[in-house]
């Protein structure tokens, strides 16, 4: 692993050398930087060391830049982390980003440890912004150097995030060693918490009573947090929030929180909550007190139909819906209930939507469906300020065509298309891609066993089956045939998208593939790559696999191997799912 994203060597400051003087020039150039973003930064940083020096400036000052430790072998990333950095004085980071997975558990780095707390690197380490997970049943040299940065150095953290906690922890200070007569106030200049979706409600309150400075709190939070945190005074300080009828608490405590009127920045409304009460009143009140703050909702589709339909609330801020979607109410109703919702109006802003399936995948009950408005049915709405779309975990169960096709015409000005976790990504693709002539990006997220295969070259070529049988058996008998046949789409094909700058696809393997092969179970091959791909000369190509439980036995269907030419080639490290 890089830590360095370009040199980091701070120039010394010898006279006569123009380049380390504060000028006029570099006075212009700070305030150029500070416009910039952080990607923008990391590249500024290599095109000089005068660049170099204030981009790393810049990002050290006004932006939240962490060293990440990945979660694969955290331990030996801090290793080299140490080793990159140890002796410098400036380290270009202002925090760390520790991952941690179930599978380290195992790791016993005793020595290494010993080596690392006996040098001054840990105590150089930035401690600004800290994201780390909990693990109580382990000593991996990360949790082991966690527990060290925490104990010696908490009153430094301004930001900490807890993502994830393997196993229970009863009590955090306990598990951090913090001595006794430093508790109440272990984590002095903590302003923002961040938690993860950790069942134990104890972590969140126990790092939020010791950190008194605290403004932000974010992350999952949710309605069995909100007695305590009302004990503590600090309720009126979450801006992250799970609307959740699952979580226990009382009607009482949630009526505090709403009049408190939140400003909320991100907002999660599950379970169908709005077709019940209280939850109805309270998520309506959230939703209003957060109208100018809130950018993020997550919603289930009924909810959003009752919570809108009379389009007195309009939420002016926010710019990511992801709609929780069960097209059962649309097979009910006989329509696409998503283009009666007045999208320009409830959210001019709005620039992105996911579509993800409802975990509740029942039938509607009479009650429910008489809950919403007559008038619902009466118009048909277009949303002209969306540009990127996400489908995601088979959204679309039923009606598969119908419903792509409605989307295609619901949002029309769509540039960025994502397919997420999906099986059998092809039918997504062919009903909703011919509606948007300006794409500029694709992303495909597949999981394949791998029968039946995808075909992407059918689809991204736009032609049959047949032809496609026919093109590559030409391919076989005369190798190097495709390099010269320009290609006429008898269907729509990635031809047709001139704006069109990236596309990746990223497939899990979870199984063998079968034996014998048949030559139709091609996810994609290089007559794409021939045909369309060598013809789009500005067009990025990513292409990620995971490995085949096959391996040499037998040819996996899901490689990109014939594909090297046209294509940057990766492999997923995550698990394989089932």
């Amino acid at each position: 692993m890089n830590f360095e994203d370009s040199s980091v060597n701070e120039e010394e400051d010898i006279p006569g050398n123009f380049e380390s003087c504060i000028t006029s020039n570099d006075l212009i150039l700070e305030r150029i930087l500070y416009f910039m973003t952080f990607d923008d930064l990391l590249s500024s940083a290599r095109i000089n060391k005068r660049w170099n020096k204030l981009s790393r400036w810049e990002l050290g000052r006004n932006r939240k830049c962490l060293a990440k430790i990945e979660k694969d072998l955290p331990c030996q990333d801090l290793l080299r982390l140490k080793e990159q950095f140890e002796g410098k004085s400036y380290i270009p980071y202002q925090g760390l980003s520790i991952g941690y997975s179930f599978g380290h558990a195992n790791c016993k780095i005793v020595e290494d440890y010993r080596a690392l707390e006996s040098t001054e690197f840990w105590k150089t380490l930035p401690m600004k912004y800290l994201r780390v997970p909990l693990n109580q049943y382990t000593d991996c040299l990360a949790m082991q150097l966690l527990k060290l940065l925490m104990n010696q150095r908490s009153h430094e953290i301004q930001e900490l995030v807890v993502p994830s906690l393997y196993y229970r922890i009863d009590d955090v200070p306990d598990f951090f060693d913090i001595e006794r007569k430093i508790r109440p106030n272990w984590l002095p200049q903590l302003t923002s918490l961040g938690i993860g979706d950790i069942k134990d409600e104890w972590i969140l309150l126990q790092l939020v009573a010791a950190a008194p400075s605290i403004r932000n709190i974010y992350g999952h939070v949710r309605p069995h947090h909100l007695y305590k945190l009302f004990e503590m005074r600090k309720a009126k300080l979450i801006t992250e929030f799970i609307c959740d009828p699952a979580s226990p608490t009382d009607a009482y405590t949630l009526l505090r929180f709403a009049e408190l009127k939140p400003k909320l920045q991100q907002l999660r409304i599950a379970d169908r909550s709005a077709d019940k009460e209280p939850w109805s009143s309270f998520a309506a009140s959230l939703l209003e007190s957060s109208s100018t703050s809130l950018y993020h909702l997550e919603i289930e589709l009924l909810d959003l139909i009752l919570l809108t339909s009379s389009e007195k609330l309009s939420l002016l801020h926010l710019k990511h819906l992801h709609i929780k979607f069960n097209d059962r109410l649309d097979k009910q109703l006989g329509f696409f209930v998503l283009s009666k919702i007045n999208f320009d109006f409830l959210f001019p802003n709005l620039t992105s939507c996911k579509i993800s399936r409802s975990s509740c995948e029942s039938l509607y009950s009479q009650e429910q469906l008489e809950l919403i408005p007559v008038e619902l049915m009466q118009s048909n709405f277009v949303c002209s300020t969306v540009r990127q779309i996400t489908l995601s975990d088979n959204c679309f169960n039923l009606w598969v065509e119908s419903e792509c096709r409605s989307v295609g015409s619901l949002f029309p000005n769509v540039t960025c298309f994502q397919i997420e976790n999906c099986r059998q990504p092809g039918t997504y693709l062919k009903y909703t891609l011919a509606y948007w002539q300006n794409l500029e990006s694709i992303c495909i997220s597949t999981v394949e066993y791998p029968a039946p295969i995808t075909n992407f070259d059918v689809l991204f070529c736009g032609i049959s089956k047949e032809e496609w049988t026919y093109l590559r058996s030409l391919e076989k008998t005369s190798p190097g045939f495709l390099q010269h046949v320009e290609l006429v789409p008898s269907a729509w094909s990635l031809l047709h998208l001139k704006n069109l700058k990236s596309v990746k696809i990223s497939v899990m393997h979870n199984d063998r593939c079968p034996v014998p092969r048949r030559d139709d179970f091609v996810l994609l091959s290089s007559l794409t790559g021939h045909l369309v791909f060598s013809k789009m000369s500005e067009l990025t190509i990513d292409l990620v696999s995971s490995d085949c439980l096959s391996k040499a036995e037998n040819a996996c269907c899901l490689a990109f191997d014939d594909l090297r030419n046209f294509a940057t080639i990766s492999e997923i490290k995550d698990k394989r799912q089932r």
